[in-house]
């Protein structure tokens, strides 16, 4: 990676009205995953199995659509799609909370709609990542990714905890509001962006381009499996996780800047559709092999085996 990509974002206007709006609909993401399983057991009485539906609907939303939306997106200006993607999103999830005040929402109408917001998720993702490399340029990514990261983890780590509090105070259709509302506030922020977006690259290549760096990822997990019974171990276990967030950002702005100062732009929004297919489809899988290998040799060495797979990771990156 050029040392280029370093370059601090002091004084950029547009990116700091893109990671606000961005960061105002990750928080309200956040209390939305929490209101959408209260929503659909205390209002609609779903059952365990009709819950876990609704993430199954958003992940095979993803493996769906992916390349077919991530080719759509690739040769268009990218802001308008991200805000369709935010308004579609907001018009979608506002209709459960006022079907739910109404009395008339369904199980039936929460499928739909994660099916509605997979697919805008995959738009959104794939344009922005490649709108953030023209917006802020190559030599201010790796400061951009950093800063985008940080507001990431960060509704990851609080985001749950205060959605919590808002749906036991107000309740889940409420907290459903709230991350609509979300989305209509990062749409409305994209037009306040002054920087002109440049045109969106011609096709001239065939084909996908294969994304082969792989994640990096930090010791931290290690702390896990060697925690003990009683206190010790949960301030062990506490210690390795909030490493785990921390370090993870740091990698995660990392990779997300040396994928983009290396991605052709013609490529650059199905290389970030394509990541997020690999993501999806192979997340299951190892939930499941997980969940074998614990059973035949226990939990413990199940987390040793998985934080030597995290750390061996690292030999997969590219060494220049």
């Amino acid at each position: 990676m050029s040392l280029e990509t370093h370059l601090p974002l002091r004084g950029h206007r547009d990116f700091s009205i893109l990671w606000t709006g961005r960061a105002v609909n990750q928080l309200g993401t956040a209390v939305g995953s929490v209101a959408l399983p209260v929503l659909a057991v205390t209002v609609l009485h779903a059952s365990p199995l009709q819950v876990s539906l609704l993430s199954a609907v958003s992940t095979l939303t993803v493996l769906l659509l992916s390349f077919p939306v991530g080719l759509y997106a690739e040769h268009r200006r990218k802001r308008p799609v991200m805000i369709a993607a935010d308004l579609v999103r907001f018009s979608a999830l506002a209709s459960v909370a006022v079907l739910g005040y109404l009395d008339l929402l369904t199980l039936g109408v929460l499928y739909a709609v994660s099916f509605v917001n997979g697919a805008c998720q995959i738009a959104f993702m794939s344009a922005s990542q490649a709108h953030v490399k023209a917006l802020v340029g190559p030599d201010r990514l790796a400061d951009a990714h950093g800063k985008l990261q940080s507001t990431t983890w960060l509704s990851i780590s609080v985001g749950p905890s205060l959605g919590g509090l808002l749906v036991s105070a107000l309740g889940a259709l409420t907290g459903y509001l709230v991350h609509a509302v979300s989305f209509l506030a990062a749409a409305l922020s994209l037009p306040l962006l002054r920087q002109p977006e440049p045109e969106p690259p011609k096709p001239d290549r065939g084909g996908y381009r294969e994304e082969l760096l792989a994640g990096l990822r930090c010791p931290w997990y290690f702390l896990i499996p060697l925690a003990v019974p009683g206190y010790a171990g949960v301030v062990i276990v506490c210690v390795g996780f909030g490493g785990q967030l921390v370090f993870a950002a740091l990698a995660n702005a990392t990779m997300s800047t040396y994928r983009q100062s290396v991605t052709p732009d013609d490529l650059m929004t199905r290389v970030g559709s394509l990541w997020s297919f690999a993501t999806t489809a192979l997340q299951p899988l190892f939930i499941v092999a997980g969940g074998v290998l614990a059973t035949a040799v226990g939990n413990r060495p199940t987390l040793a085996v998985a934080a030597t797979l995290m750390a061996g990771a690292t030999l997969l990156l590219p060494r220049r």
